[in-house]
């Protein structure tokens, strides 16, 4: 089978895709995204969620992230975008 598109990239949502309900994460699905890297595949994970509730994800497993909805986005620990309501406009 000839891939005419190889992949590049897998983006994973967080809750019900990567983590289970007690923010586990498989031993399986740890493989299989291990092996993506591997294969040269760059894995990011993107979510709803924001600051420390993204503590859960372990970072080895992941090459970036989106965070806040699409509001942040960061390679390793560095912010690459941020598009984030500054605190003196919210209610």
């Amino acid at each position: 089978m000839h891939i005419k598109y190889p992949v590049k990239m897998i983006v994973c949502d967080l809750d019900g895709t990567i983590l289970h309900s007690d923010k586990s994460i498989s031993d399986h699905t740890i493989v299989t995204l291990n092996h993506c890297r591997e294969s040269g595949i760059k894995v990011i994970y993107a979510t709803g969620r924001g600051g420390r509730e993204t503590l859960v994800v372990p970072s080895d497993l992941f090459d970036a992230g989106v965070t806040h909805n699409g509001a942040l986005a960061f390679i390793d620990d560095n912010n690459v975008y941020s598009s984030l309501i500054p605190k003196k406009f919210m209610l």
